[in-house]
């Protein structure tokens, strides 16, 4: 059992259901499984509850996997803005409220963010040499209207290690796949104000953002859904809502891997659903030639 990790976790039972078991069977193995890494966790078998950063989602039909609506997030995202949350002197609903929003405009995995630091966040520019603009406010405020440019240019995000428990952070992501990802301009504000506090504070760019584990993030997002009468989401559910929202605009499946880290074999098998859209696109061009 200690050499179990949330990848073999996992791996398990991907091939539990290739093996052709029905969706009963299959249910029943990953809780008798589950129960026995809880087991071992509580009686202190094992120091690390992989389920904590594992994906129980594997095991279920794709009718399974919710969407967060545009207009939850919004709700989830105000309730962060307006409320506070005071520990040890500190209102933490600031963080909590970039977490959520690097998770629902990024997709990243919740060990994934709670692996980052303030240095893994940089500025990136297209502009040529000598088209760079002048007016410094454009690079430290990116507003919408920046994705219009014709050089872009904006802040991105480096996944190169993935949080596990307090006493282990990994060398690399999920997958071992380093990527790097853009921000839109509202996450980016909400990061510079936290640097620029956190700076003032004397702390060091090499400082972890969010200093919690994935069961308090899940609790502190499913307690704002209570508080505010929404489905009790699941924070992988911001990944699969990223996915499903760049499919549904049209994004070519290379560039949703990339951005992703996931393969391009297990985006199709996950949101094939939603590729059906791509027939009559196809119907659309032979009708053209």
């Amino acid at each position: 059992m200690r050499d179990i990790t949330s990848d073999i976790y996992e791996k398990t039972m991907n091939a539990v259901r290739k093996h052709g078991y029905s969706d009963e069977t299959i249910r029943n193995i990953n809780a008798t499984f589950r129960k026995l890494i809880h087991l071992c966790y509580s009686k202190g078998l094992t120091s690390t509850n992989i389920l904590e950063s594992a994906d129980n989602i594997r095991t279920k039909k794709k009718s399974d996997y919710r969407v967060i609506p545009k207009e939850h997030f919004n709700e989830i995202d105000k309730y962060f803005q307006t409320h506070r949350f005071i520990r040890q002197g500190t209102n933490n609903y600031p963080k909590y409220r970039f977490m959520f929003s690097l998770l629902y405009y990024t997709g990243i995995r919740l060990g994934e963010c709670l692996a980052l630091q303030y240095d893994d966040f940089e500025f990136f520019s297209h502009f040529k040499k000598g088209e760079e603009p002048k007016d410094k406010y454009i690079l430290d405020f990116p507003s919408a209207s920046d994705l219009d440019r014709e050089h872009l240019l904006g802040t991105q995000v480096k996944i190169t290690k993935t949080y596990l428990n307090n006493f282990k952070i990994t060398k690399e992501p999920k997958n071992s796949k380093e990527r790097t990802i853009v921000l839109n301009p509202a996450t980016v504000r909400l990061y510079q104000r936290l640097h620029a506090e956190h700076t003032l504070d004397g702390g060091a760019d090499t400082e972890r953002i969010f200093p919690w584990g994935h069961a308090a993030c899940n609790n502190m997002l499913q307690k704002a859904c209570k508080k505010l009468g929404l489905p009790s989401y699941h924070c992988h559910e911001f990944r699969h809502t990223y996915i499903s929202n760049l499919v549904g605009e049209g994004v070519p499946l290379p560039v949703i891997s990339e951005v992703s880290g996931d393969n391009q074999e297990t985006i199709l098998k996950r949101y094939s659903h939603m590729f059906e859209q791509d027939k009559v696109m196809v119907l659309k061009a032979l009708s053209k030639l």
